[in-house]
């Protein structure tokens, strides 16, 4: 089972791929060449990200979460 820390690491690093405008936004480096895909394909590959990344996250325990780590998983 991932840790919570490995969890966010690994889904805003696929969710600033699926979103390079935001990435730019927030400026983190290597998408500024990109825009954001609204192709049906790419809505597919979201849809799939966003279940697969609730899924993961329901089997992350909270039990030994910090306090701040704890909202963050409320607000994931």
């Amino acid at each position: 089972m991932p840790s919570f820390s490995d969890f966010c690491a690994e889904f805003f690093k696929k969710y600033f791929d699926l979103h390079p405008t935001e990435a730019i936004y927030y400026g983190i480096e290597g998408y500024d060449h990109l825009l954001n895909d609204y192709s049906d394909d790419a809505y597919k590959e979201e849809k799939a990200f966003v279940e697969e990344s609730f899924r993961r996250l329901r089997q992350i325990s909270v039990k030994n979460l910090t306090r701040d780590q704890t909202i963050d998983y409320a607000l994931m």
